[in-house]
């Protein structure tokens, strides 16, 4: 049996047949923007109402800037296991003088800054009773300070 000559088994050449549905989608894509774009209306169409401007100088003044008290908190540990304490390079004896000391600086100042500067012999016990100390005064804003 033989095979008929006038089937051609060849694949189509590559831009032959592709041609169209390129043709196609670029159609659509023109329609699209057709459609989309004549429903717009044109800005010089619309109303707008301008306002006449004023002749008042404007506010130059500078608003005014707080100030924030900075509390230096020293924690400091020695090799018998006692804490020292020191509130802006002032000696206190324990957590409780620390804390009224801390209360009646938040009741003087608006939003004091409190910064603590343990040392590397500190334990993270002695720091956290430091931390909730000023947290019972009403100072939130703590930061920590190397040596």
């Amino acid at each position: 049996m033989r095979v008929s000559r006038l089937v051609n088994h060849r694949k189509p050449a590559f831009g032959k047949n592709m041609l169209t549905p390129m043709i196609d989608v670029v159609f659509l894509l023109l329609v699209f923007f057709i459609c989309a774009s004549s429903g717009q209306m044109r800005e010089a169409v619309l109303p707008t109402v301008l306002s006449q401007g004023s002749t008042t100088p404007l506010n130059t003044t500078k608003p005014q800037q707080r100030e924030q008290t900075e509390v230096w908190i020293d924690i400091a540990g020695s090799q018998t296991g006692e804490t020292s304490l020191r509130l802006n390079n002032q000696p206190l004896k324990n957590l409780e003088e620390l804390r009224q000391s801390l209360t009646s600086i938040a009741a003087s100042s608006s939003d004091p800054i409190v910064i603590l500067r343990p040392t590397e012999e500190m334990t993270t016990q002695m720091i956290v009773a430091v931390m909730d100390a000023c947290e019972q005064a009403g100072m939130v804003t703590i930061h920590f300070s190397g040596r």
